[in-house]
């Protein structure tokens, strides 16, 4: 499922107050192109959090460092 709601082979997502949060949530209007990272703008990144466990592992294995809420 995860791989379903995640681009997955993407580039990473970072929000102002978690840090580095995940890979780009497919279809999701709240995370601008920045280059190669995306910003979370969203309210709540609820998704994230639901999914915490392997966004942190994405994240891991990128060579990026958690820091989510």
């Amino acid at each position: 499922m995860f791989c379903y709601r995640f681009d997955v082979l993407g580039d990473p997502v970072i929000s102002r107050e978690h840090g580095w949060i995940g890979p780009y949530i497919r279809g999701d209007r709240h995370t601008i192109d920045a280059g190669k990272v995306g910003v979370y703008e969203g309210a709540y990144n609820t998704l994230y959090d639901s999914y915490s466990i392997p966004c942190r592992a994405w994240i891991w294995l990128n060579g990026l460092k958690y820091h989510g809420g």
